[in-house]
Order: C-alpha cells, then sequence, then structure tokens
C-alpha cells in the first residue's frame, strides 16, 4: 500500500497534477502492479506536459534491473497508462 501512496503523491507533484484523495490510491492499486508503481516513481514528475524522459534516465532513477524496468514500461505504454 505505501507504494501507491508514494505514486499518488508523485502525481500530485506533476504540472498538471491529481489531488490526492483515497479514490486515487484505489485507482493505482486497480491500474499499477507494485513494481510498475515503482517503474512510474522513476519516471520524473518534472518535465513540462509532453515531454518524454528516455529510457537511460528512468533505469538510473530505478532500483530494479533494466528488463524489469522496460518490460515494464512496455506493459505499461500498451495498456495506455504512460506514452511513448
Amino acid at each position: 500500500m505505501e507504494i501507491y501512496m508514494e505514486l499518488a503523491r508523485h502525481l500530485e507533484n506533476l504540472v498538471m497534477g491529481y489531488p490526492f484523495n483515497e479514490a486515487l490510491l484505489k485507482l493505482l492499486q486497480e491500474m499499477f502492479t507494485p513494481e510498475e508503481a515503482r517503474i512510474a516513481l522513476a519516471i520524473p514528475n518534472n518535465l513540462a506536459p509532453f515531454k518524454t524522459a528516455d529510457l537511460e534516465t528512468i533505469i538510473a532513477r530505478s532500483d530494479l534491473p533494466r528488463s524489469s524496468v522496460e518490460e515494464g514500461l512496455q506493459s505499461l505504454s500498451k495498456r495506455h497508462l504512460i506514452y511513448s
């Protein structure tokens, strides 16, 4: 549950962020696996809208193996939870 609270706070700090509340936490739990949440936390939240972070930046900010990050990003992209 803590990982989802971290992700909610991360999303709250986006330029066009989401307000932190219980509904957001429940939604994140439905949409992201714990590993995907960890990957999403590695995506910088200080980028201008429609700017992207490169793979190397996300990997460097993550504590997961490269292959896990690549697979997780592909899964999130296929489900339209992130764009690439």
